[in-house]
């Protein structure tokens, strides 16, 4: 019985570069990849799916319902790390690495304080863990799923780093067992057709 954490589909944003805001939708594409993801869980048991309240992951979250009865938790600890100020600017607008440790957004959260709030999100992960039989999902963002990569998770092989793409619904699995152990990293086999590989941040 694995865990599964998963990055949500493409937006527009994402395609455009555009730091995002809640709201930000799934593209046409996002939407597809979102399909296909359904469709390569549709043959596992999913007992519960923990989700980002942003509306790219939950209507990543969403499709999977297709085909599957388990319930949805929406909780803002699994939220993208908000950039404030800057939401809805291009990257090249912005000129800075607002990625990095050391960049504080104004009205928006600190590093520090995003990888706080990661770690509470983390521990909310481990508590659903205890309390269902079969398979977990979490639907985030991609620099959430970095920082419990960094933070949480095993330190992954060179070779495992390098195919961490965190492309849109990649896939990570790690063991229920102890989870810490990392199966697969950044899958996204589901993703039959290359045109529906993109990469982006969050």
């Amino acid at each position: 019985m694995p865990l599964y954490l998963i990055r949500h589909g493409e937006t527009e944003h994402n395609r455009d570069k555009i730091v995002q805001s809640p709201s930000s939708p799934l593209s046409a594409l996002g939407q597809q990849q979102a399909q296909q993801l359904a469709k390569r869980f549709s043959a596992l048991k999913v007992s519960h799916i923990l989700c980002s309240d942003y509306l790219r992951a939950q209507q990543t979250a969403q499709a999977m319902l297709q085909h599957s009865n388990c319930e949805i938790t929406y909780n803002e600890l699994f939220r993208e790390r908000n950039f404030g100020d800057i939401r809805g600017k291009s990257y090249d607008e912005i000129g800075d690495d607002f990625h990095g440790p050391d960049y504080l957004p104004v009205n928006g959260e600190s590093y520090a304080q995003f990888t706080q709030r990661t770690s509470l999100a983390w521990q909310f992960v481990q508590q659903h863990c205890d309390l269902y039989q079969d398979n977990i999902v979490v639907v985030s963002h991609g620099l959430v799923l970095r920082d419990w990569l960094k933070n949480q998770l095993e330190t992954p092989s060179t070779t495992q780093l390098e195919q961490a793409s965190f492309a849109n619904t990649s896939v990570i699995e790690v063991a229920i067992k102890d989870r810490k152990t990392i199966i697969t990293l950044c899958d996204v086999s589901h993703l039959a057709d290359n045109e529906l590989v993109k990469g982006g941040v969050a």
